[in-house]
């Protein structure tokens, strides 16, 4: 039986625009979808799998299988929420039995997660925070498998381009008519709401509460944007921290769409201005009883890369606050500062906190 997972990271230092240079190398060996959707990159083949009744995208899949002959299997449905199961001839699972496995990088960090068998051969890992653990997987470059004496691994060399590959095909088949109309409409509602010059109760109300989760976060150098230097940017309050850009935007009640339908227009949206290799995660979540909803996105050009985080909470008042909190850089971070991940991780930790605050001192 599985018992241990540990992943393995490769140290690597990239000059300015390796990093798109080498995907571009590895696209170069890549066999491009076919028409059903099936598409195989090195020893990966990934496929595009229909709901036969509703005649919509269910999932794309990619899997590929190691000398031991052991699976893995990553999948993205149609609301851009990953998944990851393993399998193996030799397994024999009673359906529904469970046990512990153990993620963890050779830096000493360790993550246990608990696997549910679905089939007599097949395990799908319960990831709390899919979102969070695929954007990582993305670099990392070697998994070993630990099971008692048994020990395997899988090499993710191209793990990027599976996981760009994935995205790609979900943005193509799972992108109805319909969905297309929703993502217009979305764009043209996040542009206005994000206006708030023209109401100065929109405004004051987003700087209060931008100010509030700043101060939750403790984050370093929240240092405000005024308008002129938000030139392509959506927002009612922005704030610098070191390169990264918070935006925050209030989006009213008769605007805002239903919080389970927000990670998908938002990264079709976000899919649609990409011009480049573009890769997303979504995750519907909760924080402290509130019913959030979170995604991450990311274009890859050829002299920058772009990544966004968004969260989006419900608005005492009607609508939702729309967190957004973008990096785009070429290079290394340097050591010690702030990283977009980071500051998400922080704000997320302390909206709740701050949203509480923040009404109270309101009186909403």
């Amino acid at each position: 039986m599985p018992s241990a997972f540990v992943l393995d990271r490769c140290s690597l230092r990239w000059p300015k625009n390796a990093l798109f240079c080498a995907a571009l190398m590895l696209s170069c060996a890549t066999t491009a979808q076919a028409a059903d959707g099936t598409f195989r990159i090195f020893d990966w083949v990934g496929h595009a799998y229909w709901n036969k009744q509703e005649r919509l995208l269910d999932r794309c899949s990619a899997q590929t299988t190691n000398a031991d002959k052991i699976t893995i299997t990553y999948s993205l449905d149609r609301d851009y929420v990953w998944a990851l199961e393993l399998s193996s001839p030799s397994w024999r699972f009673n359906k529904g039995a469970s046990f512990e496995i153990t993620f963890g990088a050779d830096h000493g960090q360790f993550l246990r997660l608990r696997a549910i068998a679905g089939e007599p051969q097949t395990v799908r890992v319960q990831i709390p925070d899919s979102l969070s653990f695929f954007e990582a997987l993305r670099k990392i470059f070697r998994i070993q498998l630990i099971a008692g004496g048994m020990r395997s691994q899988f090499n993710l060399m191209y793990d990027n381009q599976i996981l760009t590959a994935l995205t790609q095909c979900v943005v193509r088949y799972g992108t109805s008519g319909k969905d297309r109309a929703a993502i217009a409409s979305w764009l043209k509602t996040y542009a206005k709401a994000g206006n708030a010059g023209h109401d100065p109760a929109i405004h004051k109300e987003a700087e209060a509460l931008a100010a509030g989760i700043m101060s939750a976060a403790e984050m370093p150098n929240d240092d405000k944007l005024a308008r002129g230097d938000t030139a392509g940017l959506t927002g009612d309050a922005f704030r610098k921290l070191d390169k990264i850009i918070f935006s925050l935007t209030i989006v009213p009640r008769d605007q805002a769409p239903e919080m389970k339908d927000l990670p998908r227009l938002i990264v079709g949206a976000d899919a649609q201005r990409c011009r480049g290799d573009f890769f997303s995660a979504a995750l519907p979540d909760t924080i402290e009883k509130l019913r959030v909803a979170r995604a991450f996105t990311n274009c890859l050009m050829q002299d920058t890369v772009k990544s966004a985080y968004y969260l989006a909470v419900p608005r005492k008042l009607g609508g939702i606050y729309l967190v957004a909190i973008i990096a785009s850089d070429v290079g290394i971070v340097s050591s010690g500062k702030l990283t977009a991940r980071d500051a998400e991780r922080r704000i997320r930790g302390s909206i709740a906190v701050a949203l509480e605050k923040f009404d109270k001192a309101s009186g909403h």
